[in-house]
């Protein structure tokens, strides 16, 4: 792969990783809830949520807000980013898994 088609991929990814102002109040009008109620699951005030609504949110506040909106999220094309409540207990478990892994491998790294 030349470093032009790397570019492009991880442009493509990047899209991808965004959530637009509109995906937001989609998933906050799917979760049937206000903008204040999803400031405070956020831990964020009204006027964030408020921007956010209306710019898109922060590319490093992304995940988090996908981990905490999953299934009311979709992908572009209209795919929920969470099929089924099994899928979203599938990524716990993995989430789980990692960390689990990445606190074994920094105490070996301590043990060195």
């Amino acid at each position: 792969m030349s470093e032009d088609e790397e570019v492009q991929t991880d442009e493509v990814q990047l899209e991808e990783a965004q959530i637009s102002a509109r995906e937001l109040r989609a998933a906050r009008a799917r979760m049937g809830i206000s903008q204040q109620e999803l400031a405070q699951r956020l831990q964020h005030s009204l006027r964030t949520i408020t921007d956010w609504e209306r710019d898109g949110v922060p590319n490093f506040k992304v995940a988090r807000i996908r981990a905490e909106l999953g299934s009311n999220l979709v992908l572009p094309g209209g795919r929920p980013l969470v099929e089924a409540a099994s899928d979203m207990a599938l990524l716990s478990e993995i989430m789980a898994l990692l960390s689990e892994i990445m606190r074994r491998l920094a105490a070996r790294g301590a043990e060195d």
